[in-house]
């Protein structure tokens, strides 16, 4: 997701612990998506979507005097869902009376992920995003790999990240990297992540750390994974930035 820079015409208005520190729009993160969709799917709620034309001025400034003021806030996709179709109806039909938008009716795609009601919830899946990511490379007639980097390979798990390191002096090494994960996306276009529909909301966590597990560095690496009942909302997996001594501090 890009960053979304805010300009600020009269900055002798903002006030110290209040609006100075904001330097970027709030962006919602893709865990939270996943929490409100997987809430949904598992009340059985209907989701839609709408799609902003333009950007569009709302909401009066009170810190810019007695004139009046708007703030611009820029909307793209507006994913809606509510516990009944009547209430999400009318609040749709507020919202294309107040803006120029257009109701694309029920969660489709968004944010490069399509999304397809199944009978056992909602699967969301990347297949059109990776498509086009192995079709700018060139690659749509390519073999896949099971693996995105080869077995023993110095660049581990985190091969992305690693290549990425090397983005301002790229060597062969690193394109032969990289045609490997395009060739691994390659085969695996089809996988998603399915939220299932399910009655109880236990939210579980797991976490777990290796020593020393990156052979060129030496740094561990530490993970997480967080559930919803049995739905995968956010997970994480990166290097620590020194070191370990032992596998207890690891």
């Amino acid at each position: 997701m890009k960053y979304k820079a805010r300009l600020v015409a009269n900055g002798r208005s903002q006030q110290v612990g209040i609006d100075c520190d904001e330097t970027f729009s709030p962006v919602v993160k893709p865990a939270k998506i996943r929490t409100v969709l997987s809430l949904a799917v598992s009340r059985n709620w209907p989701v839609y979507q709408l799609d902003v034309k333009n950007a569009f001025l709302h909401g009066q400034l009170f810190e810019t005097g007695p004139d009046t003021a708007y703030l611009l806030l820029y909307v793209d996709d507006i994913v809606l869902t509510t516990s009944s179709t009547c209430l999400l109806q009318r609040i749709i039909t507020s919202l294309l009376k107040e803006f120029a938008m257009t109701d694309l009716g029920p969660l489709n795609y968004f944010l490069s992920i399509s999304a397809t009601r199944t009978a056992s919830g909602l699967f969301l899946s990347q297949k059109q995003y990776a498509t086009e990511i192995i079709e700018r490379a060139d690659m749509t007639t390519c073999h896949p790999c099971r693996t995105p980097v080869e077995p023993g390979a110095k660049l581990t798990t985190h091969g992305p990240q690693q290549i990425c390191l090397f983005m301002h002096d790229p060597q062969e090494q690193h394109l032969h990297a990289l045609k490997r994960i395009l060739k691994y996306i390659q085969g695996t276009t089809g996988l998603g992540l399915q939220l299932y529909a399910s009655t109880p909301t236990t939210l579980v966590a797991y976490s777990d750390a290796d020593w020393a597990g990156c052979p060129t560095t030496r740094r561990s690496t530490s993970g997480y994974c967080v559930f919803l009942d049995n739905n995968l909302l956010s997970w994480s997996s990166k290097w620590h930035l020194t070191p370990s001594r032992s596998s207890a501090e690891a």
